[in-house]
């Protein structure tokens, strides 16, 4: 099942983020965030690892994760 999530990850990416002024971690936010809710809608649980992985890119700014 990571696999799965991880290419959605990268493919938010490329959707999201071709031409963006946003900083690494709004787009690592942005994008694990994308590849959660998408692989929550089919049945796979991510959030062992997505929301620590979100978190970590956060850096406890709650401003980054309302964007």
């Amino acid at each position: 099942m990571q696999i799965a999530k991880t290419l959605i990850h990268e493919y938010s990416h490329s959707i999201l983020h071709k031409k963006t002024d946003k900083d690494s971690d709004q787009r690592e936010i942005e994008a694990e965030s994308l590849a959660f809710v998408l692989c929550d809608h089919f049945g796979i649980d991510t959030s062992d690892y997505s929301f620590g992985y979100i978190a970590s890119y956060a850096a406890q700014d709650e401003a980054k994760l309302k964007t």
